[in-house]
This record gives C-alpha cells, structure tokens and sequence, in this order.
C-alpha cells in the first residue's frame, strides 16, 4: 500500500492508502506502475500471473467508490484482475459487515482460484464462523470462477483467533494449509496440541475441495449424468446415459457458499430422477455425482 504520489510514485493516486503495483524489467527498471483504490484504505498482499499474461491479486480495501465496488462493510477481501499492462479488467469484494483481509491467492488445478486469509462477519458472503468474539477471526477460504464469481466459502477455526498465510493444492481436491491460531481449547475445528492459553501457535491442517471440478479419476468413459432443463424452473430431471454403472450414484446439489441442501441415490438400475427446485430461490447451484466409476461436478441455473 502507498500513501503519497510522488518520488517513484507516480500514478492516479486516490486518497489515503492505496494499492501501488508495478512491473519491473530485468535491470530493475520500472516498466509501468499503477495505483488503485478509493477513498478509503487498500492494499495489495499477493499477486500471481494468469495464463492469459495478466495478473490477479489479492489484498484488502475499505472503500466503495473510486476502482472499488461491492463492498460489504468495514473492510472487504479484496481481488482484482489486470491484463499484461497493469489495466484494471475486474474486481470483487467478497466479505460482511465486519473486517476480511485476503493473504493469498492461487491458482486451482481446475483452472479456477483459492482466495485465503481471515473473517471477523458471519453474514454477506460469509457463514458458519467460529468464534463468539467480535474480535476474534476465522479463517476464510473461498473459491473463486476466473471471472471472479463465489464459487464456494469455509470459514475454519474455533472460538479463538484464526487466520490462513498460505495454500498448497495437491492432486484430487486436497490442500494443505498453513495458518496460524490460538483457539487452545480444541473448540470447532482445531484439534491439536496447543502449547499455552494466549499464544499463537503455527496451524496446519488438510482439507478437500469437494466441488473441485478436475477431478475426474474416470475408469470407464461410457457414463455420464446429463441434467435438463438447464436453466430450469419447477423441476430439473438428472439421467443417468451410459451403460458402465456398477453401483448406486449418489447426487449432492450446493449452494453458491457450499452448503449441501439436498442429496438422493440414482438406483443402479434407475435411469433418471427429478429434482424439485420450486422452493429454492433463482440463482446458481452446484451439484457433484460419485459411483465406482466416475466422480464429477457442474452447475445447474434456477429461474423462477
């Protein structure tokens, strides 16, 4: 973050701190630089390459107006995307009525990307937070699309303080992640060895992606599920096309935050099922199915 618009810097400052990124050549030479934010406090704490040759990062902002929209209260996880020059592409604000910061970022096998930091809310975007303190943190994990649409959100930890520093993505949905705590009472999600009330000790845990939309450890090709219609309204029909079904299929159909609202079993011997989706507001869902032979996911559109 910079507070000032002179010596080096030099780009549209917009007040109090903003986001200062620039781009150095091999001599160290700056090649371009810009600053963004709004009104209020920004910062910039990761930032990784994407494959089209620009750039996206992770930090914090505070503001709602300037380069910053959508923001949810107080200060919001913050990410944006830039193409190869350092010009502003889009930008989201994830977060609730309290504080988010945002660590890091990384790319997701399936081409889509983990956003990681801590929460203080448990409303917005955010649910299922810990701790009973207005001044104590979950860590937060989301998801996001490459376009920057939530995907899915976890808020882990216990009562005490809890926050994420970095993400290591292994194959098949697993991560290992690297945190921090001092929840020393083994309450929520923190089941270890803490070594003293009102210390922090380094947190490290593994945890499953199970939206994770690679993973297709497929034995047989000839089975699929095919869901329609697709925006659906009323009802939404899964068949079941292919022939290499030796067991039962099971279904779980999520909401945008990752909260299973519903699960059934296609029969081995069953050809479809229908879902009734009347009661479920309009707006994206996910679903994933899992037999012996295939393990997937999609996405499926309700329009009331």
């Amino acid at each position: 973050m910079i507070g000032s618009a002179d010596g080096n810097i030099q780009c549209n400052y917009h007040g109090n701190d903003d986001a200062w990124l620039t781009k150095l050549d091999s001599s160290g030479n700056i090649e371009w630089q810009k600053c963004f934010g709004g009104s209020q406090n920004e910062s910039v704490i990761d930032i990784i390459p994407t494959d089209d040759g620009g750039y996206i990062f992770s930090g914090q902002s505070s503001s709602n107006d300037g380069d910053v929209s959508g923001n949810h209260g107080e200060a919001d996880v913050w990410v944006a995307k830039l193409d190869h020059w350092g010009n502003l592409l889009w930008q989201k604000c994830y977060g609730g009525s309290a504080t988010e910061f945002g660590f890091v970022i990384k790319k997701s096998l399936d081409d889509n990307y983990f956003v990681g930091g801590f929460t203080l809310s448990n409303d917005g975007d955010v649910f299922g937070n810990h701790s009973l303190s207005p001044y104590d943190a979950d860590i937060w994990l989301i998801k996001i699309r490459q376009n920057g649409e939530l995907f899915w959100q976890q808020c882990i930890g216990g009562i005490g303080d809890d926050g994420l520093s970095d993400i290591v993505e292994l194959p098949d949905g697993k991560m290992m992640l690297l945190g921090w705590t001092d929840t020393d009472n083994n309450s929520g999600d923190v089941n270890c060895d803490h070594h003293g009330p009102s210390t922090w000790d380094v947190w490290l845990l593994s945890a499953f992606d199970s939206l994770y939309l690679g993973r297709s450890e497929i034995k047989k090709e000839n089975f699929e599920i095919m869901i329609f219609p697709n925006p659906g309204d009323q009802y939404i029909k899964f068949v079941a096309r292919g022939t290499d079904k030796s067991s039962d299929t099971f279904i779980k159909i999520f909401n945008r935050l990752g909260q299973t609202i519903s699960t059934f079993i296609l029969q081995r011997d069953g050809s479809e099922i229908i879902f009734d989706c009347r009661e479920l507001p309009s707006g994206s869902y996910y679903f994933s199915y899992e037999n012996d032979q295939v393990n997937r996911c999609g996405q499926i559109i309700i329009m009331h």
